[in-house]
């Protein structure tokens, strides 16, 4: 059990797979934790699919044996994290983040600087912090110190991109796994082509990272100009957002934090929308995760995932316009070369001609760069700019319903469905409508005084978002792990209903001693929490031993 370090970067230690004690990681995969040689000849069985399956060939990650689904092939933390890209907080009119935690610090009337470079933090502590020195040295090496002129101009947008750009040029040359993001940017003229739309913002981010290149080549001569570049580009091409919990909804969090992880092994995976891999969070307070196979991988099969800021509810062209800006080239996956994208029609609306004649028909593309469409029914062939057409006024009215009451959304549905509009119940606009109402439950915590009948119309919804989810993007996800939590707090609200919380703190054992003052579908919906209890654990904790998962299980009702 050596501290090797073969595809992944990891802890050192970690808790035993079997106890729970320390232990060190196996030698060969680092996925799993051992305190002695018996526990980790006891815990083989479980550990063996996932022991030595996956490889580097060409800087991509692939499969050198066969591997079930469900098997856990890597487990990393981040080697790297800065604060979050100058886009998303931007967009969120933030003036200043701490280059230690990441914490917004708009409300400060003016920025605290680091009293040795002058960047932004939070106070003399994260000034202090181990996180901030790699940046802060190289600045104080140059004998540079951002003024609070530059902290309050125009230059500040640029400043976590200038903390990023600085942390990963000083760890590239000592970091081979890292050396295999340099990947540059070769937009193939067919990529041009094909996504049209995507110059400008491909022109636009070319500028932002020569700027962040160019504004620290002019004081930090210790790297090259190619080398910030390439830093740069590593950064916006890899970095992971990370968005802290928020102190308005949760008890002893002071600060609202926006930052970006970047790892290494699980970032040298091909991407795919259609993923046979996907991530579990196993801690979020060191953002440590494990890649979980979604599905059977063969022997010699790349290792996919689906790139953050990828949506899953999106068309194919929207997704391919968003590969091909931030990363470079045209996305051809499963779903991506499929017209029907896995039989679900995301992007497809239903024929006007058709539905004239009382039938439900889609449109489909017919060629790759999705110029050319034709109705599967009558044939009709129509333009890329006529199919747009017939959902352009729909997508219009359905971004100012964004953050309305369901009853709103609902209503909007099921006046833009076949046969009185051109969408269909698995259309992308339909599912992001339905994903709206779902992000509405939870930000506005609805379920707690919803009604029976608003309980069961929004678990449909809920339901219906997981079934989608099934076909576009099976296994675990984040947009899968939400919609269970969501699932499992309707359930919950409508068992609720039925019981006071005296009888709900005594459920365990309730059942046995009187179960005829109960209502009948009150252990309908108890059996429906479990279920739903079920798939967390199967999607969420990674060890049969893990104590949250215990706790889930034996107390399905207890807290939110």
């Amino acid at each position: 059990m050596s501290a090797a370090r073969p595809l992944s970067h990891n802890d050192a230690t970690g808790p035993c797979a079997v106890c729970g004690k320390s232990g060190l990681p196996c030698a060969r995969c680092r996925v799993h934790y051992y305190c002695s040689k018996e526990h980790q000849k006891e815990h083989w069985p479980q550990h063996k699919p996932g022991c030595g399956s996956i490889g580097l060939v060409n800087g991509v990650v692939v499969a050198t044996k066969c591997i079930p689904a469900g098997t856990v092939i890597m487990r990393e933390v981040p080697t790297l994290t800065f604060p979050s890209s100058p886009w998303t907080y931007h967009a969120l009119k933030i003036k200043w983040m701490c280059s230690a935690c990441y914490a917004n610090m708009t409300w400060m009337k003016s920025a605290y600087q680091c009293t040795r470079c002058g960047l932004p933090v939070c106070d003399d502590q994260c000034s202090q912090s181990t996180n901030h020195q790699v940046e802060c040295q190289i600045m104080q090496r140059a004998k540079y110190k951002v003024s609070e002129v530059d902290l309050r101009g125009p230059q500040n947008f640029f400043f976590g991109a200038v903390v990023a750009t600085l942390r990963i040029a000083a760890a590239f040359r000592g970091n081979p796994l890292l050396q295999h993001l340099d990947r540059e940017w070769n937009f193939e003229i067919e990529g041009y082509k094909r996504v049209p739309s995507a110059t400008s913002m491909i022109r636009g981010n070319h500028k932002a990272c020569s700027t962040v290149a160019s504004l620290l080549r002019r004081t930090v001569k210790e790297f090259s100009e190619d080398d910030l570049k390439r830093a740069a580009r590593i950064s916006f091409m890899y970095g992971e957002e990370m968005e802290g919990p928020s102190p308005e909804r949760f008890i002893g969090v002071t600060k609202q934090r926006y930052g970006r992880h970047l790892y290494l092994g699980m970032q040298l995976r091909k991407h795919s929308c259609y993923p046979n891999t996907g991530d579990r969070c196993m801690a979020p307070e060191t953002a440590e995760h494990v890649v979980v196979t979604t599905r059977n991988i063969s022997a010699g099969e790349c290792i996919t995932k689906n790139h953050q800021g990828v949506d899953w509810l999106d068309e194919t062209m929207q997704r391919r316009t968003l590969i091909f800006t931030r990363w470079g080239f045209v996305c051809d996956c499963e779903r991506c070369s499929d017209p029907t994208e896995m039989g679900m029609y995301v992007g497809s609306p239903c024929c006007v001609v058709c539905a004239r004649k009382g039938r439900q028909s889609y449109l489909v593309p017919v060629v790759k760069d999705h110029s050319q469409w034709r109705c599967e029914g009558c044939n009709k062939k129509m333009t890329e700019a006529q199919v747009q057409c017939l959902t352009l006024d729909v997508e219009k009215k359905m971004d100012k319903l964004h953050g309305s009451p369901p009853d709103k959304l609902l209503k909007f549905i099921a006046s833009q469905l076949h046969p009185r509009g051109p969408l269909h119940p698995t259309h992308g606009l339909v599912l992001r409508a339905k994903d709206y109402i779902r992000a509405y439950i939870y930000e506005n915590r609805a379920d707690e005084y919803a009604s029976e009948s608003e309980i069961d119309t929004w678990e449909v919804v809920i339901r219906d978002l997981l079934r989608a989810m099934d076909r576009l993007l099976p296994g675990t996800s984040e947009a899968r792990i939400m919609a269970l939590l969501e699932l499992r707090r309707l359930v919950l609200g409508r068992v609720r209903l039925y019981c006071s919380d005296i009888l709900l703190t005594a459920l365990g054992d309730f059942k046995d001693v009187c179960p005829e003052i109960m209502d009948p579908s009150f252990w309908k919906d108890r059996e429906a929490v479990l279920e739903v209890n079920k798939e967390l654990c199967r999607y969420h904790f990674n060890r049969d031993e893990d104590e949250p998962k215990r706790s889930l299980i034996n107390d399905p009702f207890g807290g939110r």
